[in-house]
């Protein structure tokens, strides 16, 4: 059993998401905003973060820099859910640590677990660097 933190700032996102993970065994909490998700990850362990790039205020670029600044966070996984189409969120987010990428508009159920059971079943988050898109 894992935990994982899914953070968007839509609920028709972020709630779905949740929904199934808690189906496989997993434990979620979930964050609104960048600014809720740090503190959830201050005060619980997590083992995974599932975090939207697009968010108001603190964005999901500055949660993931955020995460790799600190030593308890750094090796944590993120896989990256945007519904951005163009390549630079993807290219940024990319300089904050290994990261799995998956398009909102083209990402299944299916390739969202299997990126998930990719990154925790992996000793480091090096097992998330694959980049891919999910666009199965």
């Amino acid at each position: 059993m894992s935990n994982i933190l899914v953070v968007d700032d839509m609920a028709m996102c972020r709630e779905p998401i949740a929904e199934v993970l808690r189906c496989h065994g997993h434990v979620v909490r979930c964050a609104a905003d960048g600014a809720e998700a740090l503190g959830v990850l201050s005060e619980q362990r997590t083992h995974l973060v599932i975090l939207d790039v697009n968010m108001p205020d603190v964005d999901g670029l500055e949660v993931s820099e955020a995460m790799r600044r600190g030593p308890e966070r750094r090796e944590i996984p993120v896989i990256v859910l945007t519904d951005r189409t163009d390549r630079e969120p993807i290219t940024e987010a990319a300089q904050h640590g290994p990261q799995a990428y998956l398009s909102k508009k083209n990402f299944s159920v299916d390739t969202l677990l299997e990126r998930i059971d990719t990154c925790l079943s992996t000793p480091t988050s090096s097992g998330c660097s694959d980049r891919s898109r999910g666009n199965s």
